[in-house]
């Protein structure tokens, strides 16, 4: 990593910002962010700096400020063009994405154009297909910008991990402030930290586990093994405290899967463990009673078997082209079925007020209620299309002995598995319709693949 030492008049100009923030003490967080910017800027190079912008957007851009979330995604996003522009000229290469991924976005388009045209929300429809373009924009200068770089492919990587770790230490800070009354109460309390919906600091936590156990697997030092396995605990412990059980159950299925392909042996071994754990687990009530009341057992469905019967209303009576798109928390108390006044209706209350989007709690629901067939198709075609690809490139890395284009082919079946889990209890973490914050986890893993697959054929052409 090379450090570039800069001036004494850059260096002075941060110092002068500093103070002029302290002062203006309404903006001082624009003032951090800004500082925090240039000292960046001035003191990383490019395979370091692109990567670390994917940490502004996951931390800086999350729930701390509207303005300044606005104001960043703006600056980030200028930044990557400019150094696009300067490596690429102001061409386009078509080929960052396969084929048949253009072709599943734009029948996604296709959906918003349909269903906000025919439900008479066209604006909303344009809007969606703006912020998905966006996004999609984003993922293509981070794919071209890492292409031939394995460096930076393993830094997006890391990164995603420490923006993991400061959110972590954020919950703790969320954990410690309010105490572990639950204990006491059996009141479930459950912590974002900095994110407000904690729902999506699960998402990011339960993404970044895999990644640290890909690392734990294919690190050949026994000394970065340890760190990795540190970090494993403490996003282990952060993903339980938030208590997103759609989360947990994301994790884990992608470290099955991770380490199946990855090391059989290792998996005989972890389902050893884990059948001997289940057992204490019954025989000791308490620790039984304790991680059922966090986990909420007796509670595995509850608001959601009311926000999915409200689905499957909008779902009967829109079949076609569903209620539109981002609508359909006009239609929850259309078809409400629960007593005005109940707990049940708080709580779908609080789902309708917190949500932002995605309120089906189901990926596939969320799109088919939304854009009816076209919806659905999409939601089933695309992660289709990815886990093709993904297994064909396998094949070929594998074959070829390219190991870190086989062990990210496999980060990218396994991340894609859990997020498909926690997808059948949340809309979150696949494509929320190009919401950088709650999907970019799962698209830096697929950024990284895709600038393997980028990266690979260049040296085949050659």
């Amino acid at each position: 990593m090379q450090i570039l030492v800069q001036n004494k008049a850059q260096i002075a100009a941060i110092a002068l910002l500093a103070i002029f923030s302290a002062v203006l003490i309404n903006y001082i967080l624009f003032g951090i962010a800004a500082v925090m910017l240039l000292l960046i800027y001035f003191l990383l190079d490019k395979e370091v700096l692109v990567p670390s912008t994917i940490l502004a957007f996951l931390i800086f851009t999350s729930d701390v400020s509207e303005t300044l979330r606005l104001i960043l995604t703006l600056l980030i996003t200028a930044y990557l063009t400019n150094i696009y522009i300067k490596d690429f000229g102001i061409s386009v290469d078509f080929k960052t994405f396969p084929k048949n991924i253009l072709i599943v976005f734009l029948l996604l388009f296709t959906g918003f154009l349909v269903s906000s045209i025919l439900n008479g929300v066209i604006l909303s429809g344009i809007w969606f297909i703006v912020k998905s373009t966006f996004f999609l924009f984003l993922v293509y200068l981070y794919v071209n910008l890492s292409t031939d770089k394995i460096k930076m492919q393993r830094l997006y990587l890391i990164v995603l991990v420490i923006s993991a770790i400061i959110l972590s230490f954020t919950i703790f800070y969320d954990f410690y402030q309010h105490g572990i009354g639950f204990l006491i109460s059996n009141v479930v309390m459950r912590y974002g930290g900095i994110y407000s919906n904690i729902n999506a600091a699960g998402v990011l936590i339960s993404t970044s586990i895999p990644v640290v156990i890909y690392f734990v697997l294919t690190e050949k030092l026994n000394f970065k093994k340890i760190l990795y396995l540190s970090l494993f605990g403490i996003l282990s412990v952060a993903l339980l405290l938030t208590n997103s059980r759609s989360s947990i159950l994301a994790a884990v299925v992608s470290i099955l899967i991770l380490t199946y392909i990855l090391k059989k042996d290792l998996l005989k071994k972890i389902f050893t463990y884990g059948f001997l754990a289940l057992a204490i687990l019954l025989i000791f009530t308490p620790i039984y009673d304790l991680i059922s009341t966090v986990l909420r057992f007796e509670r595995i469905v509850n608001t959601r078997s009311y926000i999915w019967d409200i689905t499957f209303d909008i779902i009967r009576n829109h079949f076609l082209i569903g209620v539109g798109p981002g609508q359909f928390p006009n239609y929850i108390y259309k078809y409400l079925p629960v007593m005005l006044g109940t707990w049940d209706e708080v709580s779908i209350s609080f789902v309708y007020e917190q949500s932002g989007l995605g309120h089906a709690h189901n990926f596939f629901l969320f799109y088919f209620s939304e854009l009816g067939l076209i919806g659905l198709l999409f939601s089933i075609a695309f992660p289709i299309i990815i886990y093709k690809l993904v297994f064909n490139y396998l094949k070929l890395f594998r074959n070829q002995n390219l190991l870190f284009e086989y062990g990210i082919s496999v980060l990218a079946i396994s991340v894609l598995t859990g997020a498909i889990a926690r997808g059948l209890f949340e809309s979150i973490g696949i494509f929320s319709y190009g919401w950088i914050e709650r999907d970019l986890p799962l698209w830096v893993v697929l950024i990284v693949f895709l600038s393997s697959i980028k990266s690979t054929n260049y040296i085949y052409e050659k």
